[in-house]
Formats: structure tokens, sequence, C-alpha cells
């Protein structure tokens, strides 16, 4: 499906997402795999710079990899918290219209700076 192209196609299958229940589940969806997308990244930036061999690198990256489905758990869990703002947010701003762009951009702020509250607390319980 062209994700930018407009057609009855595309539309019809965006329509599922199309009340509060199905725009929370995709919220949580979207920043549970940003998350994880973005653990990821730090972690083998961190290996880039660590490790002193690429022998060593690879058994760090193989490390990884084996605890990917860790990381994914956490990120989808870590997401949990956009999930109850986000249907309350589409009720409130995108049921039967649109929302403008300034509107999308203040749901992305407050969600934003709850994934990052949330990954501070579970910084600190650690």
């Amino acid at each position: 499906m062209p994700l930018f192209t407009p057609s009855t196609e595309f539309l019809d299958s965006w329509r599922p997402l199309g009340h509060g229940s199905g725009f929370c589940e995709l919220s949580r969806l979207f920043f549970g795999k940003l998350t994880e997308r973005y653990l990821n990244y730090f972690l083998e930036r961190a290996a880039s710079v660590t490790c002193p061999s690429l022998e060593h690198r690879e058994q760090f990256q193989d490390g990884i990899r084996s605890h990917v489905d860790a990381v994914s758990k956490q990120a989808f869990e870590t997401a949990k918290i956009t999930q109850s703002f986000a249907a309350g947010w589409f009720n409130g701003h995108a049921r039967d219209r649109v929302p403008t762009e300034r509107e999308i951009e203040g749901f992305l702020s407050v969600a934003f700076g709850k994934m990052r509250d949330e990954l501070r607390r579970e910084e600190q319980a650690t």
C-alpha cells in the first residue's frame, strides 16, 4: 500500500484506527518500537566506543541480539504509559475531525514527556 498516496484502499486500511482504542494501540506500538530502536542504537554506539577489537564488538552485538526480546518487552511496557493518554487525546481532538498540526505537536510533546519521565523512573528504580 502506498503510504503517502491517498486512495480508497489506503483510507480503508486506516479506518479501524479511527476510534480511541485503535489510536491508543497504534500509539503504544509506535512508541514501543521507537523506544526499542532508540535503546538498540545507543547500545550499538556504546559497543563502538568500548570494544577494543572488531571481534569483541561482534561478540557484544551477539549478546545484544540474544537480549533483543528483553529490550523489546521493556520498550513495549514503557510505552504503555502513552496508551491511556492517547485514547483521551484522540477522543478530545480527533474523533470528529482532523486535528491541527499544533494539536498533533502538543500530543507528541506530552507523549514524549511521559516516555522520558517513565524511563527516568525506571532508571531510578534500578
